[in-house]
């Protein structure tokens, strides 16, 4: 039973149960909600105490007692730090936190948290359909909050509740081949040159598609010719610089006409600047054979992007070639070009060579290498084993030929230090 509400975000005063008569305050503190009761029925003396608490929220002196901690206050400590850092996936964590885990954690003691609440929870977002990638982005955000509680001075909490880490089985492996690369780009020279321009750039230097989308005027040079990437531009935090192949140049050059400053190359025809462009990358890839819209309910083919015919479902989205799928594409070629991994790991932004593990990316020369080596010693073989056979009438294993070998080495040194010590006594 609620009394007269406050004005939003000030908190209020409240009766837990119809027939109780000991009011409770509730007030948002670092975005998550914080109960207390107030130990009286006197609604003067239950208004002062959440002024009592309003003022010590303002003034930075409102402490939480640890017993009374809930995850939502944790949760909430944690989203405000990586937004204070300016993070880029701050508002990604927002959004999983508000659509997902709010309703199952936000109100549980943080002292309370148990493997089987967190069971429960992935077994009811799997029952949904999410799968166990989603699901541990989502739990990460909770060892993560837990984890600074831990940390913090003096700690908030006394443990880290374990979470399970699900098996994932996402890893992409879409590469594009050259009788490919030119369907599409066919497909996206006729959308328009901003496409072209997009799409040549990803398949080069296998950018990420902000890193794409957000290249302004200024970071291309023409005269040089290369494109500069400043640090706050990349994913990484790493300022980047890529030299422009023949083709990448006279892509950008032409979007590039009156355009200069901190104006973005890649705009569509009505001069607005392309920030997504998912809808119109599903259309070339579909008209190219490279994807197309699937009903993810009964899994059929549609021609509509947000109808299925066959089942009536409005679960459609798309499946193939993605616009990520680009930039293992450009490492492999890079690779396959005889580029060392360093310098292919300096142009796409990779911080580690854990992506040529990840796909599989290895350098063909070295293949070709290992198979001439591998040829080259069977010959070897062959040819011992006809020498020993033609020598003493049979063939010999490998570890007689080494011993026979060896023996011929030591004969041969004892002929030697002989002869030696007869020319040193002049015999």
């Amino acid at each position: 039973m609620a009394t007269g509400r406050a004005r939003r975000g000030t908190g209020r005063i409240y009766l837990p149960k119809e027939g109780s008569t000991v009011y409770w305050i509730q007030l948002t503190h670092n975005g998550a909600k914080y109960r207390e009761s107030t130990g009286t029925s006197d609604k003067r003396r239950a208004l002062k105490l959440l002024d009592l608490r309003r003022a010590e929220i303002l003034t930075g002196k409102f402490v939480i007692d640890p017993s009374q901690l809930t995850v939502g206050h944790l949760v909430g400590r944690y989203l405000q730090e990586i937004r204070a850092k300016g993070n880029k996936t701050a508002a990604k964590s927002d959004e999983r936190w508000r659509l997902h885990l709010k309703a199952s954690f936000e109100q549980i003691r943080a002292n309370r948290l148990s493997s089987d609440m967190v069971l429960e929870y992935i077994q009811d977002r799997q029952q949904h359909g999410a799968s166990n990638a989603t699901i541990n982005r989502e739990l990460a955000i909770l060892k993560r909050a837990y984890r600074i509680a831990l940390e913090s001075d003096p700690p908030r909490v006394a443990r880290v509740p374990k979470v399970p880490r699900l098996k994932e089985n996402n890893v992409r492996k879409g590469f594009l081949e050259m009788p490919q690369y030119e369907k599409l780009l066919c497909e996206c020279m006729g959308v328009g040159a901003w496409l072209r321009g997009i799409f040549e750039t990803g398949y080069t230097f296998g950018w990420r598609d902000a890193e794409v989308t957000n290249l302004r005027a200024d970071r291309v040079d023409l005269l040089n010719p290369c494109i500069r990437l400043y640090p706050n531009e990349t994913k990484n935090g790493e300022g980047r610089l890529a030299f422009m192949t023949t083709r990448l140049y006279e892509a950008l050059a032409r979007l590039l006409v009156d355009k200069s400053g901190d104006d973005y190359v890649f705009t569509r025809e009505d001069g607005s600047p392309v920030l997504d462009f998912r809808k119109a990358w599903w259309k070339v890839c579909t008209a190219a054979g490279l994807g197309g819209m699937v009903c993810r309910n009964c899994d059929r083919r549609s021609d509509s992007a947000s109808y299925c015919k066959s089942c009536q479902s409005d679960n459609v989205g798309y499946r193939g070639l993605l616009f990520h799928d680009l930039r293992r594409t450009a490492i492999r070629n890079m690779v396959r070009r005889g580029i060392p991994e360093k310098w292919a790991m300096q142009v796409s932004g990779h911080k580690t060579r854990s992506v040529f593990e990840r796909y599989n990316i290895v350098s063909e020369a070295d293949l070709r290498e290992t198979a001439r080596r591998m040829e080259v010693g069977e010959q070897n073989e062959r040819t011992e084993h006809a020498r020993f056979q033609s020598e003493f009438g049979h063939t010999l294993d490998i570890s007689a030929q080494q011993s026979v070998q060896i023996g011929r080495v030591k004969k041969s040194s004892k002929t030697i230090n002989n002869e030696l010590v007869r020319s040193s006594l002049g015999l």
